[in-house]
């Protein structure tokens, strides 16, 4: 079985670049190929930046007009096939055994999985341990058990997880309404991907060494980024799941509830970020679901 590492990126050559030291530092196992990094949206001089690694990496550069992740990885993905791809991003530092866990890990399989590991966060500046507990896991990190083996739902993160070529094309590729660049300014295009190799029987699977260290830039670490960030995941909520009458009718009252509320005299500013974060996401939920009627059309 061959491995490759696709990243996708979008105007970002510094972050890029160190992602790119990084990974030329990782030991290489046998079944290690090749790197591809496919840029979209503007062209940002990251072809040239490439030329440099091909030694390392045996890196090759591709470019999508279309400023859009998942229509970029598909793109990179169309001549691919009976590989496994390592899924990363173009903003993170690479453990030095990551290739070689996950080349333990699908050791004589050539489909039916996809796998993941943990990561750790590398702050421009750190947020308070308060805004902390509201930011998506890309900004905190995740963590889980050693011991975990199987996993059912869809837990890792673009910037580290791994899958079959074969298997994602079978499930329909990446769909274009989750992630960044996304008209619907949805979140979660891995996680969408994992849902529906989920249903169609693929099986997850946790790996421990399998380590990154992702950046978050101090712009990500406010809240006002939190309370926008919400509300995109909000929207993705609204895209993927099916709400009763009765569950439109409450997140709807909440919305409404919510401004009136914040105008309570006397209410810390803890609380009315509390309030502004939560009328975020279920406004996104509802933005979400409008999008996904309006599809279904």
């Amino acid at each position: 079985m061959k491995m490759i590492v696709l990243i996708a990126t979008c105007g970002r050559p510094e972050l890029l670049k160190r992602t790119l030291d990084s990974l030329s530092d990782v030991i290489k196992p046998d079944c290690y190929t090749r790197t591809i990094i496919i840029e979209n949206g503007s062209k940002k001089g990251i072809d040239e930046l490439t030329e440099s690694y091909k030694e390392k990496l045996n890196i090759s550069y591709m470019f999508s007009e279309q400023a859009n992740k998942s229509n970029a990885l598909n793109v990179a993905m169309k001549e691919i096939s009976n590989t496994a791809i390592f899924f990363s991003d173009d903003d993170i530092i690479f453990d030095k055994n990551i290739l070689t866990e996950y080349a333990e890990a699908i050791k004589d399989i050539d489909s039916g999985i996809f796998c993941g590991g943990s990561f750790d966060v590398d702050y421009e500046v750190e947020p308070s341990d308060f805004l902390k507990k509201y930011m998506p896991l890309s900004a905190v990190g995740s963590s889980w058990p050693d011991d975990m083996s199987e996993v059912n739902r869809p837990i890792f993160l673009g910037c580290n997880w791994l899958a079959f070529a074969d298997d994602i094309k079978h499930a329909g590729g990446f769909d274009l309404n989750f992630g960044p660049g996304a008209a619907t300014n949805s979140t979660g295009q891995e996680t969408n991907m994992q849902r529906r190799l989920l249903r169609k029987g693929i099986k997850g699977r946790f790996v421990p060494g399998a380590k990154v260290k992702h950046f978050v830039p101090a712009e990500s670490c406010t809240p006002e980024w939190a309370i926008k960030r919400i509300h995109r995941v909000g929207i993705n909520y609204g895209l993927s799941n099916q709400f009763s009458k009765y569950e439109l009718s409450i997140m709807r009252l909440k919305t409404i509830i919510s401004p009136i509320y914040r105008r309570i005299p006397f209410i810390s500013d803890e609380t009315k970020f509390k309030i502004d974060y939560y009328g975020s996401f279920y406004r996104g939920q509802l933005q979400g679901r409008k999008l996904l009627r309006k599809q279904q059309c």
